[in-house]
């Protein structure tokens, strides 16, 4: 998928089939997926753009078997003020975190553990000292 990105609608397709929505496909999706991708970069920008079809294709899965939680999460984790979290890296988990919310807020406003730690991370990141990631954060 790095250089086909219109394949990743099959992609999400095959890993359905194979997982029917269950631990595996979150294995798939938060483990295995960035394994191709060394560059933390390059993972988030995969997920980016394989979520809209995971949203379309398994979306009661991915909100009833903690997938939406783990990959939470993990963006809130790599938009930590943190040495080894570069700028880039803290765009890339910005935006996918900014899809997930628009996506499933409902979810998220519901779960108010979520919705705090969202709402810290986009208030930490709104007055970060780098301009690229306030610009982010903001629209």
């Amino acid at each position: 998928m790095r250089k086909h990105y219109d394949l990743a609608e099959d992609f999400v397709s095959v890993v359905y089939n194979f997982t029917q929505g269950g631990e595996q496909m979150n294995w798939v999706y938060i483990n295995t997926l960035q394994g191709f991708y060394p560059d933390a970069v390059e993972y988030f920008a995969s997920m980016t753009n394989v979520f809209p079809y995971l949203n379309l294709k398994c979306s009661e899965e991915i909100m009833n078997n903690g997938f939406l939680n783990l990959l939470i999460e993990k963006c809130i984790r790599f938009t930590d003020i943190d040495p080894s979290n570069t700028s880039e890296v803290r765009i890339a988990a910005l935006t996918l975190l900014s899809e997930i919310w628009m996506t499933y807020s409902q979810f998220i406003d519901k779960n108010p553990d979520l919705l705090s730690s969202i709402q810290h991370v986009y208030k930490k990141n709104v007055r970060d000292r780098v301009r690229s990631v306030r610009l982010v954060t903001s629209t």
